[in-house]
This record gives C-alpha cells, structure tokens and sequence, in this order.
C-alpha cells in the first residue's frame, strides 16, 4: 500500500513540475522563438525519469534495465555530439533572461553595427545597418566577445559576457 502511495505522490509531483515547467515558458520565454523545443526535451526527460522510477519500484522492466542503460550512454554521446547547440541554447535562455537585450536593440558585435530582429533559443537575427543585410549570431558569441548594446530611450551600455563559467 505505501508503494502505491509513493507511486501517486510522485506521479502528482511529476505533474505540478511539467505544468512548472509550461507556465515559465508561457510567460518568460513567448518570445524566445524555439523555447517550445526546449521544453518538449525538458517534458520529455520528466516523463522518462518517471516511467523510470515507477518501473524500478513496480518492477515492470527488470530485463530492459540493460536497455535503459544503453539508451542513456547513447543519451551522453549525443549531448556531446551537440554541445555547440546546447551552449547556444543555454545562452539563448540567458539573453531572454536579460534585460539588456531585445528586438529592437541597437547593437555592435564585432565592429559590425545593427538592429536585433528576432532573438531565437541558438541564434540571434541581426540586420546590419550599412547594407541592409540580415546576419545570424550564434548566442554564444554573446557570452564570447565584448557587445555594445543601446536603446532609443538610453545611452550605450557596454556589457562584456567573456567565459561566466
């Protein structure tokens, strides 16, 4: 009886951390074009932790334990397959977060001079403002390099996001 307790609490818990989950996407990240993505694997991993955890206590998949094992290992190697992706989107987090930076922000990045129009979860879409021409940033060049970021209303601040880690 107090595994299926156990069983019931966890499975409410798994529901109030997915519904968490969506509400800081709806109104943190609406604007963050891809964040939905994000949260697909966050829900994903929440619903795979918890199939897991049920399984073991119920022992409903004692023989795919191997399985599991292999899937998480193959897991670990895609994560380093594309680390880039992930550094760009943990930026991308970073910048939503921010209050320094948003569409309509004027920019310099690497003495190229323009408007931010669209902020994405990997990149950031920039419209250069001697041609006219629009240039993709990966969102970890923020964290890389020294941006001068302005708004119409404020002067220039200068922000350097060199190596947080």
């Amino acid at each position: 009886m107090a595994l299926e307790i156990h069983a019931i609490i966890s499975i409410l818990v798994t529901v109030v951390a997915i519904a968490s989950a969506k509400l800081v996407d709806f109104y943190k990240f609406k604007k963050l074009e891809g964040s939905y993505k994000a949260l697909v694997v966050i829900i994903l991993l929440i619903v795979i932790a918890e199939g897991i955890y049920l399984s073991i206590n119920f022992d409903l998949l004692t023989y795919a334990l191997e399985t599991v094992t292999s899937l998480s290992a193959i897991l670990i190697f895609a994560a380093f397959v594309y680390l880039n992706k992930l550094q760009n989107a943990a930026s991308g987090i970073s910048i939503a977060l921010s209050t320094n930076i948003h569409v309509g922000s004027k920019i310099e990045i690497e003495n190229r001079k323009g408007t931010i129009l669209k902020l994405g979860l990997t990149k950031t879409i920039i419209e250069i403002d001697e041609d006219k021409k629009r240039i993709w940033i990966p969102n970890k060049k923020f964290d890389e390099v020294l941006v001068s970021i302005s708004r119409k209303e404020q002067k220039p601040s200068t922000i350097n996001l060199e190596n947080k880690n």
